[in-house]
């Protein structure tokens, strides 16, 4: 079952070029499955603003800001990606993430996060060209966020919330 997961993630974002991703996006919404991560302050609540990526998409750079203490630290990080469809990137700790998900004006990723002190935290980041879900998209997030056993209240959904510099 996991090798068949693993073959429709990679035919998947096979189909995924540069110029369907290269441009300036903005997180829409965030889950976790230790939501102080991803509340206001936390290390994984990331408000980006840039994902740009290789030709084949091998490597994809996101600029992104992180409010810590009430202020905007800006950050830009490089992400591999390995057999399978997997990436991973060091930030906040170590990250592995899939795309699940590519629409014309939204990209989901699942993550999963392992901090300096050994605590695994898996969640979904949803970035747009806008600011918000439609309702069929967000009973969909909530849905798909059930499956991974992630509680609807350890969602945040980021509209008005984002104050850093563009």
């Amino acid at each position: 079952m996991v090798q068949i997961l693993l073959l429709a993630l990679a035919v998947g974002l096979s189909c995924v070029d540069s110029s369907q991703i290269n441009g300036d996006w903005n997180t829409i919404a965030l889950s976790a499955d230790n939501k102080e991560k991803i509340e206001e302050g936390g290390p994984l609540r990331v408000y980006f603003r840039q994902i740009d990526c290789n030709e084949d998409c091998s490597e994809i750079t996101f600029r992104l800001y992180v409010k810590l203490n009430g202020e905007c630290k800006e950050s830009t990080v490089v992400a591999s990606q390995s057999l399978g469809g997997l990436y991973t990137v060091q930030f906040a700790g170590q990250n592995t993430f899939v795309i699940v998900d590519k629409q014309e004006d939204t990209i989901t990723f699942f993550n999963t996060n392992v901090d300096e002190n050994g605590l695994v935290t898996r969640g979904y980041v949803v970035v747009g060209k806008r600011d918000s879900l439609t309702p069929e998209e967000t009973l969909s997030f909530e849905e798909a966020n059930e499956v991974k056993g992630i509680p609807q209240e350890n969602i945040e959904y980021l509209a008005g919330t984002d104050d850093c510099p563009e």
